[in-house]
């Protein structure tokens, strides 16, 4: 599968932006995770920026789909619902972000080169 041109330019544009992509395909309940879960596995993305990204997106997905509940109009007759998903989503992704560049510079001083 690597072979394919389709699949190699998913992963390295996964490889090249790491944590955020993963983080956010994983917070829509429709993304297809087998299909992310397949090309992150065979990119060269950490296991723990992996780990963390499934977590922090599926906890973002589990929030959203149970605040929204069954009722998709109170989204509309009450923005501020939708203002609260999208302020999760934003920190969850922000800290993240925040962690994925203390462990790169923390990988890098272990291993220079």
């Amino acid at each position: 599968m690597k072979n394919h041109s389709h699949i190699k330019k998913w992963m390295d544009w996964l490889d090249r932006h790491g944590f955020g992509p993963l983080f956010l395909l994983f917070c829509f309940p429709f993304t297809p995770s087998a299909v992310v879960n397949i090309v992150a596995g065979l990119s060269k993305v950490s296991a723990f920026k992996y780990i963390l990204a499934v977590s922090a997106g599926k906890m973002v997905m589990i929030f959203t789909i149970s605040f929204v509940g069954h009722d998709v109009r109170s989204m509309l007759t009450q923005p501020s619902r939708a203002v609260i998903v999208l302020a999760a989503i934003f920190i969850l992704w922000y800290a993240g972000k925040k962690l994925e560049v203390k462990l790169n510079k923390k990988t890098n001083s272990e291993h220079p080169g």
